[in-house]
């Protein structure tokens, strides 16, 4: 969001005043405006038929120019305000901008504005006609781009096989390359997922250990970046390499000066427009001519070549909800007649797939680059707790869903076709709350009171609704003494023999006769208590830890936790309270008897722990999506999972903290909060599980196992025939697998698939209506490891 952070902070007079500065300072031209008059008719470089670029085989270098605009889905507006204000005018201007420039090429990532376009457009024909074209392309395709940290692999997973199906439908190519800007971080595994999911490369612009945000508009050094992190690390690798995981690999390509870096190549002084206050502008002062634009390209490409690791330089345009460049094609023009024969640097326009296409010729020569790209401390770990409880449990609830209609269809019962797009909606309204900012929780209050919040109480009802109708479908092929219980997940659960903990509806893991309350945890080998923390906004949420910013620890603060166990030694915690102070955090800390050697977190493809050499802010927080592991001198290991706050930190040698909410009215970015409001009202509440093994029981495919057992629900229906005979099963799950755990069943073109949490070469199934599977990416198409089964 370089675009809505930086935009909306011009209109502080302090800051505006400080970029000013450093722009004059900086200004790449200036004094040289001479004008050559070039056609206005005559475009940059032709395309052929086969979306390939054309440049003169004797370029040096060859500068591709992206046109693009990132479009929130919710963060100062509402999707609603955004599409009225902004989203819809750019769309049409993308028409008509692509009408009159022939060999023009304009890129979207956002599924979710393409569908309210041509459903709500009249022009919603010329629209998919140029996608069609590929005048638009669509890079990524997911109904929005993800927070890539905290939210689970499912929902990241559903976020793209929803955009894919939406492609698909209307016969539109499907994307193999990611173009994720303004996601927040990247863990170490994200290769692997993005592998799986099928794409060959991903482009984004936020790194850890970056300090120095003001300078996102001028040259960037190693010395920027915290010495030894991994943003410092991938910036002496280099903008463009191939970013290796466990078990796959993508080609990254950084943006170290953001995501719209190229939108100032078109003003005469280094501000964005803001759009926000007037979405007509341009630029912020005077638009640049010819020269100043050339200008500007020399210099940046000057230093970047030594950074770039190919001949191939891609250069981003278009800050949020920015339209098109008018005068893209004349410049380019302008360039290649002046300046090419003396440079030997080629100009030509084109979208970030486009530029892959050329760089994965020449992969094999790209430096590699192994590591953890996720941010140490940010603040949105802990904003809305509440939402992040939602997006868990209904990402869980969905996926249980979707496995038993695999398990009716199965059975051969009819699923209505209005269940299955109910399902398809819910999957759909789902990616765009797993969005950057809904994600994360980092969208403005009045945005969350208009919209969010009601389409949260919305959601939950429709899938209450759609659960009941699919337990309808198994009651009326049972009788009515009789009841059905389904597992949902690929493995054995304890209690309700051979399926887990029995519940009715999704909300209650473990019905409360199951539990016992307990006084204190002591005798289980730990304590609990709840700590104030002094909280001014911290580092904002880019991946950076941008000085100075304040978190420290206050004093204890009075909560309620309610504690209770399972027969089977389960603790479960519920924390919570109806206020936090404006400015502070809340976190719940658990003390252990015995120091902690590491803290391993769980991400998209297993456990990962994160570490980095040098921090700014102590105590850090870390990400997990789902539960962390703490492993202690003792030999003890306990394992935690919360749907809550999504950050973890080490506080002491024997104590760790998570979030239970925070209540800011700014996140702090550079010197000065953005405008407007992210305060939260609350009540602030999160539940925990806690499973303890000692270091010889220790198994990570067991720890999964007793979480995802807790989280996922087990449904429960009385039968309602009236006669006794059964004609199916009274309780059932539809496969197990060994040594790994089948989070859910779903079906594409009639053909089954499972999805498992842990990547595998093959999947041995002890029971069930599947005998045998096969690895696939989300594409079908067969690779050797995978988290994706085609059963058969």
């Amino acid at each position: 969001m370089m675009g809505k952070k930086k935009i909306n902070l011009v209109n502080n007079h302090l800051l505006f005043i400080i970029l000013l500065l450093q722009s004059l300072i900086t200004l790449y031209c200036g004094k040289d405006k001479q004008v050559v008059q070039v056609d206005e008719d005559k475009q940059g470089v032709q395309v052929d038929e086969d979306g390939k670029l054309e440049f003169p085989e004797n370029a040096n270098t060859v500068v591709i120019l992206g046109q693009s605009s990132h479009l929130d889905i919710s963060w100062v507006y509402t999707s609603e305000e955004y599409y009225e204000k902004l989203v819809k005018d750019i769309f049409l201007s993308s028409i008509d901008f692509l009408k009159s420039h022939k060999n023009h090429i304009i890129f979207f990532a956002e599924i979710f504005w393409i569908d309210k376009f041509i459903k709500e457009s009249e022009f919603q024909s010329e629209f998919l006609s140029l996608i069609n074209e590929g005048k638009i392309k669509i890079e990524g395709g997911g109904v929005g781009t993800d927070d890539w940290v905290i939210i689970p692999a499912e929902g990241i997973i559903r976020n793209y096989m929803t955009g894919r199906n939406w492609l698909k439908k209307r016969a539109l190519k499907i994307p193999k390359d990611a173009w994720v800007p303004d996601s927040f971080g990247f863990p170490p595994d994200m290769p692997d997922l993005l592998y799986f999911l099928g794409f060959r490369s991903v482009a984004f612009s936020r790194v850890n250990g970056f300090t120095q945000t003001p300078k996102h508009l001028s040259p960037i050094t190693e010395k920027d970046f915290v010495e030894g992190s991994g943003g410092q690390k991938l910036f002496k690798t280099g903008i463009l390499t191939r970013w290796k995981g466990r078990y796959g690999e993508v080609i990254l390509f950084f943006m170290p000066n953001l995501y719209g870096i190229g939108s100032f190549f078109f003003c005469e002084l280094d501000f964005p427009s803001n759009v926000y206050v007037n979405p007509e502008a341009e630029c912020l002062g005077e638009e640049a001519n010819e020269e100043i634009f050339s200008k500007k390209v020399l210099d940046y490409t000057g230093r970047m070549k030594h950074k770039a690791n190919s001949k191939f330089i891609f250069i981003p345009i278009g800050w949020d909800f920015e339209r098109p460049k008018k005068n893209l094609g004349r410049f380019v023009d302008y360039w290649n007649e002046k300046y090419f024969p003396s440079t030997g640097t080629f100009l030509v326009i084109g979208s970030f797939s486009d530029f892959i296409s050329l760089v994965e010729k020449e992969k094999d020569k790209l430096p590699v680059f192994e590591g953890n790209l996720a941010p140490y401390w940010t603040g949105y770990f802990g904003s809305r707790t509440y939402l992040k409880r939602f997006i868990n449990e209904s990402i869980f609830r969905l996926m249980s869903v979707e496995t038993m209609i695999s398990i009716a269809q199965a059975l051969n019962l009819k699923i209505p076709e209005e269940i299955e797009k109910e399902l398809e909606n819910l999957w759909f309204v789902m990616g765009a709350f797993t969005n950057h900012d809904s994600g994360a929780g980092t969208l403005y209050k009045s945005a969350e009171e208009k919209e969010t919040k009601p389409l949260v109480k919305e959601t939950q009802t429709k899938i209450s609704n759609i659960e009941r109708k699919v337990l309808d479908i198994f009651r009326e092929k049972i009788g009515s003494d009789k009841k059905v219980i389904i597992n949902p997940l690929g493995i054995e659960r304890k209690g309700v023999p051979p399926f887990g903990y029995k519940i009715v509806g999704a909300n209650e893991p473990i019905p409360n006769e199951n539990l016992e309350e307990i006084t204190d945890t002591e005798k289980f080998g730990f304590s609990i208590g709840s700590i104030l923390w002094t909280d001014d906004g911290g580092s904002w949420r880019i991946g950076s830890e941008t000085p100075p910013g304040r978190f420290e620890e206050i004093s204890e603060y009075q909560i309620t936790i309610t504690k209770k166990i399972s027969p089977e030694g389960i603790i479960f915690l519920e924390a919570g309270t109806e206020t936090i102070p404006e400015g502070h955090s809340l976190t719940l800390r658990f003390n252990f008897q015995s120091k902690i050697i590491k803290i391993l977190n769980e991400s998209h493809t297993g456990l990962i722990e994160y570490t980095e050499n040098e921090k700014i802010y102590k105590p850090t927080f870390t990400p997990f999506t789902n539960f962390f592991k703490v492993y202690l001198e003792s030999g003890d290991i306990f394992t935690i999972a919360t749907k809550g706050g999504k950050g973890v930190a080490q506080t002491s040698d024997k104590s760790v903290d998570v979030f239970v909410g925070r209540n800011t009215k700014f996140e702090k970015y550079d010197i000065l909060g953005p405008l407007g409001d992210m305060s939260e009202s609350g009540p602030f509440v999160t539940s925990f599980i806690i499973y303890k093994k000692t270091k010889s029981e220790d198994n990570e495919m067991d720890s999964a196992k007793a979480i995802y057992a807790s989280i996922f629900p087990i449904y429960s229906a009385k039968g309602a025939k009236a006669d006794s005979k059964t004609e199916i099963p009274e309780s059932f799950s539809l496969l197990q697998a060994d040594d790994n755990l089948g989070l859910y069943i779903y079906r594409i073109d009639g053909k089954y698939y499972l999805r498992l949490w842990k990547p595998s070469e093959k999947l041995i199934i002890k029971e069930g209506y599947f005998k045998n599977s096969e690895p696939v990416n989300l594409f079908g198409e067969k690779i050797k490891v995978s988290n994706t089964f085609e059963l058969k």
